[in-house]
């Protein structure tokens, strides 16, 4: 019988788990929120988009960080690249995943 005022733990990541997060947020400088908006101050142009080259294992995965755009209109961009580029890819957390 549990307690009703008992304290929930929080989940402790594993250390790949851990490495992961911290490459996809720049560890911690970096925001790529899911439901991001256009709403921001600065035009396109403007906003700062990181590009990250990341080794996991023996494999390269580019990630597209910081962009404004919304969730709908990543997906079909991630898709336009990875049919251009002929690779694989994934949105992790708002951050574009492109295998290569």
């Amino acid at each position: 019988m549990r307690n009703s005022n008992t304290v929930e733990m929080t989940k402790k990541l594993s250390p790949k788990a851990a490495r992961l997060q911290k490459q996809r947020t720049a560890g911690g400088n970096i925001t790529s929120n899911v439901e991001t908006t256009t709403s921001s101050d600065q035009s396109p142009e403007k906003q700062a988009i990181q590009i990250r080259v990341a080794k996991r294992g023996n494999k390269t995965v580019t990630m597209v960080q910081g962009m404004t755009l919304p969730f709908k209109e990543r997906k079909v961009l991630l898709k336009d690249m990875k049919t251009m580029l002929g690779g694989g890819g994934a949105l992790v957390e708002g951050v574009l995943e492109l295998q290569g």
